[in-house]
This record gives structure tokens, sequence and C-alpha cells, in this order.
């Protein structure tokens, strides 16, 4: 899943364009995002993640995990891969090859540009694991809540929080005031 960084000045004002009429097309071929991010953002979510949670809770679902296996069980296929397979083929597509080309010309990128892309953001989601478990254990050693080091920071609780638990990645500059409140060095975060 691709991370987007919008502030949330950007969010703000994609929830009052949508209000005023703009589609969730049109906000996101603006924006350069996903329409399933849009909508997100829309509904009042910061990210796809935290919509796709909440809603496999409101259908009864222990876990967002437990929701898509749920659902591969009830369209009768066996595992997930042959569900996006299935997916693939009703649009039109041959293989997840072709779907990949497909979204690197959208994006205006080489196949080759697009893999890149989706490597760097793999690794940005083990640093975001990594960065996790550190902001957890200096919790910890300092006995403090998240909304306090939140406090401390002069950031919104909602947007530490997000970060303290993986579901967003915070900008470079939110990440470099994060690490020096919490004393927290660079080469922590590096993933082996």
């Amino acid at each position: 899943m691709t991370k987007y960084n919008l502030s949330e000045e950007q969010k703000g004002l994609i929830r009052v364009l949508h209000e005023e009429g703009a589609t969730l097309k049109e906000l996101s071929e603006n924006y350069n995002v996903s329409i399933h991010f849009i909508q997100a953002i829309t509904q009042g979510y910061n990210s796809t993640t935290e919509y796709h949670k909440d809603l496999a809770i409101k259908c009864g679902a222990k876990s967002l995990k437990d929701y898509k296996n749920k659902k591969v069980n009830e369209n009768g296929f066996k595992s997930m891969h042959d569900y996006i397979i299935n997916s693939l083929e009703k649009r039109g597509f041959n293989s997840s090859a072709e779907y990949q080309n497909y979204l690197a010309s959208k994006r205006g990128k080489t196949s080759g540009e697009y893999q890149k892309e989706l490597r760097e953001n793999s690794k940005n989601k083990l640093e975001n694991k990594k960065l996790v478990e550190i902001i957890k254990t200096k919790l910890e050693k300092l006995g403090k809540s998240k909304v306090d080091i939140a406090r401390t920071l002069n950031i919104p609780a909602s947007t530490f929080i997000g970060i303290s638990i993986g579901d967003s990645y915070p900008s470079e500059n939110l990440l470099e005031k994060i690490l020096i409140g919490l004393n927290i060095s660079r080469d922590e975060l590096k993933v082996n």
C-alpha cells in the first residue's frame, strides 16, 4: 500500500473541496493519490488503513486481516492470491505484472521506476515498524503516555498516536522533531 504524505492542511482542503462538489476522481487526479485514499479522507480518516480497519470492525470482523479472509472465503476462493488474480482478470488484466505495468504508466513512470518506488515504500514500512518499536520502548522507559509526549513535542495527539502505532510515517520535519524530543539517533532507525 502506498503511503501518501499529505499535510493535515491538505487533507482539510480535500474535505472542503469535496463538500463543495469536487468528485473523488477529480481530487484523486489533482493530488496524485488513489480514489480510495480520497474516500477515506473525505470520511474523516487519515489513511485507507484506518478506514478499512474501522470498516472491518463495523462488519463484525476482529481485525482487518480477519475481514479480508472472510471476504476471500465468502467469494469461494482458497487464498488471497486467488482472489486478487480473479479481481485483476475481471478488470481485463492477464497477470499481476500487466497490472503493475498499467499502474506504472498511470503514474507516468516506467515499470522499473515504479518497482523502485514500491521497494522504497517497503523500506519505509520497515523503518516505520522500527520507529514504532523504539517509541514504545521510550514511552515505557519514560513512564509517559502517547498524549503526554505529543503535548511535550507540541504536535497533535492523533498525529503522534498514528505514528506510534504505525498507521502513518512522519514527514521528515516531524520525524526530526520526534527523534530530538525522544533522544533517538538516526542510527537506531536503520533497518538491517
